[in-house]
């Protein structure tokens, strides 16, 4: 696997922008449907 994608974690995130780079990566359990998180998302795809 390529290093942003080799989690020896059962939960794993990879966020990827527009322009193919990653943005961040999270082991484990997180709280993604809070207001922070949704407007992060919105400001990678603008």
């Amino acid at each position: 696997m390529p290093a942003p994608f080799d989690s020896n974690s059962i939960l794993a995130t990879v966020i990827i922008g527009p322009d193919g780079q990653v943005v961040t990566c999270h082991d484990g359990m997180a709280a993604y449907y809070t207001p922070e998180f949704k407007a992060a998302l919105e400001k990678l795809v603008r």
